[in-house]
Parts: C-alpha cells; sequence; structure tokens
C-alpha cells in the first residue's frame, strides 16, 4: 500500500517578494562531512542582513479546462520541494506548480510540499535533511518521513558555500541528493533559473551590493546551476533544467522578464510561470 495521502491545499497562497533571504556569508564550510544539527526542528538561517517585511499576495489558480491523457500507476502522488529562497518563493503550496500539473493530469490528485528555506546553504540543508521542518507558517515532518513519491532537490546556486569551492558544493550536493534517493524512487534537481547580468539585487528589496561582490556572487551562481545539470547525470537523477531554458540567448545570464524588480533576484510572475511550467513538463510520474 502506498503512502498516506494528505488533502491537497485548494486554496493557494504565493510568497511572491522575497528580497534579502537568499544570501548568507558567514558560514564556511567545516573540515569534515556536515553533521546533524541539534535542535529538534529545522530553523531558517541568522541571516546578517536585516529581513525586509515580506508581501505576499493570495490567489485562487483556476483549474485547467483542457485535459490531457497520461499513463499513471496512482491516483494521487506526493512531491517534495527542497531549496533555498529560490524554492521557497514558490509558495507554501506551490500554486503554479500544483495548475500544471493538473494540466498534464487532470484526473490525478497532488499533494505539494514546500521544505525550502530562504538564506540556507548546502551544508545547512545537508544536516537538516532528517528533521522535523518548521518554517515561518509552515510545519511538517520530516522529509524522510514523508513518503513522498518524488523528492526534487533545489541546488542551492543562490546561496553559495563560504569560502566558494566548486567541487565542495558539487560533493555537498551530491550528499543531499543522495539522502533523497534513500527515500524514494524518483528523485530530481531542479536548476533555478538564471540569474540577471545587469540589476542583480538591485531594488527596494534587494541587497543592492556594489558591483564586484554582485559581479563574484553572479558567478558563483552560475557555477552552482552547472554542477546541478552535470551533477544529474552523475547520479541518474532527473534535471529539471529552467538554468539553460530561462537564459538569454547567446547568454550565460537570465532574462529580465523572469525576475521581480522588487529584488533583482526571485521570481517575477512570469518567472513563476515559466518556471512551473518546465517542472510539470520535466516530470515523469512512478
Amino acid at each position: 500500500m502506498g503512502p498516506k495521502i494528505k488533502l491537497p491545499i485548494l486554496a493557494f497562497e504565493l510568497v511572491s517578494i522575497v528580497g534579502l533571504m537568499a544570501f548568507n556569508f558567514k558560514l564556511s564550510i567545516p573540515e569534515t562531512r556536515p553533521k546533524v544539527l541539534a535542535e529538534e526542528t529545522a530553523q531558517p538561517t541568522n541571516s546578517p542582513i536585516p529581513t525586509p517585511k515580506v508581501l505576499q499576495r493570495v490567489e485562487t489558480i483556476a483549474e485547467p479546462e483542457a485535459p490531457a491523457s497520461a499513463q499513471t500507476t496512482k491516483e494521487s502522488y506526493v512531491i517534495a520541494f527542497i531549496g533555498d529562497s529560490m524554492v521557497e518563493t514558490m509558495g507554501a503550496a506551490l500554486p503554479y506548480v500544483y495548475r500544471e500539473l493538473r494540466i498534464k493530469y487532470p484526473k490525478l490528485g497532488f499533494s505539494l510540499y514546500n521544505y525550502g528555506i530562504g538564506g540556507e546553504n548546502l551544508v545547512e540543508a545537508t544536516s537538516r535533511f532528517g528533521l522535523p521542518y518548521s518554517y515561518k507558517d509552515s510545519s511538517h515532518e520530516p522529509l524522510p518521513e514523508l513518503g513522498a513519491d518524488i523528492i526534487i532537490v533545489g541546488s542551492y546556486s543562490y546561496n553559495p558555500i563560504t569560502p566558494f569551492d566548486k567541487n565542495e558544493a558539487w560533493l555537498l550536493l551530491s550528499d543531499l541528493v543522495n539522502k533523497a534517493k534513500e527515500k524514494t524512487g524518483k528523485v530530481y534537481i531542479l536548476a533555478e533559473q538564471a540569474p540577471l547580468k545587469e540589476g542583480f539585487g538591485e531594488g527596494p528589496g534587494g541587497v543592492n551590493w556594489p558591483a564586484e561582490i554582485t559581479d563574484e556572487h553572479i558567478q558563483k551562481i552560475i557555477s552552482g546551476l552547472e554542477n546541478a545539470v552535470g551533477l544529474a547525470e552523475t547520479l541518474n537523477v532527473g534535471l529539471i533544467n529552467v538554468f539553460e531554458q530561462s537564459r538569454i540567448e547567446g547568454s550565460e545570464y537570465g532574462n529580465p522578464e523572469y525576475v521581480a524588480v522588487h529584488d533583482g533576484i526571485h521570481y517575477s510572475e512570469e518567472g513563476q510561470l515559466f518556471s512551473a511550467k518546465i517542472i510539470a513538463e520535466t516530470l515523469e510520474l512512478p
């Protein structure tokens, strides 16, 4: 018998703007593999940058009108996402992803769980993987106990480890993906949308760093996204490649249409729609 399925969430809450929670430079890589945190629940990172007031927009996304057919083995599925603010700001109920999945599979039920934490990097993510989740207004049992049919692991590229080392980041993401593989037969790595070249982090909710810091950070993000793409093939897991599809043609940088003008980092509404469509199109249900 499959895992107990929780009722899908019928009212969708979209956290549309989170400005400064995607970055944390104080943490450093330990000399050994990360140890499990002592706290009883997973908590957000204490960022040295003040956290802005989070603006929220709650809306109902209409059910799809055009049905599609697909062969599946179950009537409902549990899908969990884990990542930094690039996952967290997709909303507690991931409403855009839910809608796109219902378009693709109109006869199926979906329970979507967001385990994203803003400002988190790969060291922290690996450490808290087996802990209960409590962040803002959401609380879930530990991800290994959820019984998810699919786990989608974000790249954590927007919060690079400090000091940054691309090889170490590769190993840490590999650790996290392998933990997920132990708990479900279907794992995907999510390579999120490409960062802006001009205007990254700028805006009333942005970090607004000097150019030299911004340029260096952007390159770290791109390196992390490249890791995610390569690691999916190495570990033989699925790849949701928003990164390459969101870039400006002939460039490694992102399309401004998909980035919120409020902070120059996270999703605009067009970015939410764009990413959700790619996620739904890529997923193959077990």
